[in-house]
């Protein structure tokens, strides 16, 4: 009996063991970028003890790296059925909210994840950004990031702001710096006319645009946009960019560099292109009137 007893007992153990092996050696391939290999350990994990709750919960964060959302979405609504108080678990269904634009559900989760664990509130960026897109929302669309004159030209038509530029394209945003400072008022002969410059760095195919925004405020709206292309870049085709209406004006000087200003009466802007040939440079620049 003592020794049948003990071989139940060293079964169980042996499935234990064997289950955690499972989930943490998953947990260890998805960490280590191993997407596919880690799902095929979580689904056996999940296959000997349907009720691992990490093992639902990290192949949901496994899926969610592989822009698998729907499948994220499921997976982790299993996890918070196992763990109602797991914080991680609400943090990343809020997360799946956030890409999804359930902006109203993905702020309640966030604040039902910073209930169970307060501290979290200070770490997380897309629980403001919910916040404020709901607010954006409200603004027309002007759909995805394009290193265009017309997109730049519908950021200032639309009344953006840097704070309505950075909600919406968070996630093409590599980096940014910003200076607030006072300018020169020809009329009061003071520098008292406020002014607010960010210098974006956004992500776009294989290279960073050097995206300025102009504004008085960073909750006002823009006033003018300068663009830089750090390279010559295949995706960048300047003839097919400058079929505007209007007036043209190009300019060479003795160093190569090409200066194209376009001035559309229909749309009340003043664009110009600044081209560097030694230096590989594009520039667009894009002022309201």
């Amino acid at each position: 009996m003592k020794k049948y007893f003990y071989l139940i007992f060293l079964l169980n153990f042996t499935q234990i063991f064997s289950q955690e092996s499972l989930t943490d050696k998953a947990i260890t391939e998805m960490q280590n970028s191993n997407y596919q290999k880690a799902i095929l350990l979580f689904d056996k994990a999940i296959l000997k003890n349907p009720k691992d709750k990490e093992a639902y919960q990290y192949r949901a964060e496994t899926k969610y790296e592989l822009k698998n959302l729907k499948g994220a979405l499921t997976d982790i609504n299993v996890a918070i059925k196992l763990d109602s108080l797991c914080a991680s678990c609400f943090q990343k269904r809020a997360e799946i909210y956030y890409k999804t634009n359930r902006l109203k559900e993905c702020v309640n989760d966030y604040e039902k994840a910073f209930e169970i664990w307060p501290a979290l509130k200070k770490t997380e960026t897309y629980y403001e950004l919910a916040i404020s897109k709901q607010k954006t929302n409200t603004k027309p669309s002007v759909g995805t990031f394009q290193p265009t004159l017309k997109f730049v030209e519908l950021i200032i038509n639309n009344n953006y702001s840097f704070k309505d530029f950075y909600t919406v394209y968070y996630d093409n945003i590599e980096s940014f710096s910003e200076e607030s400072s006072l300018t020169y008022n020809e009329k009061t002969k003071n520098h008292d006319i406020p002014s607010y410059e960010a210098v974006i760095i956004i992500k776009y195919k294989n290279t960073k645009i050097y995206f300025t925004t102009n504004s008085t405020d960073k909750n006002e709206p823009i006033k003018e946009i300068t663009m830089r292309f750090p390279c010559v870049c295949e995706w960048f085709n300047g003839n097919n960019e400058l079929k505007i209406n209007g007036y043209k004006e190009m300019r060479r000087d003795d160093e190569g560099n090409g200066t194209l200003q376009i001035w559309s009466e229909k749309q009340n802007f003043q664009s110009l292109y600044h081209s560097n040939m030694k230096k590989l440079n594009r520039y667009i620049t894009i002022t309201k009137k």
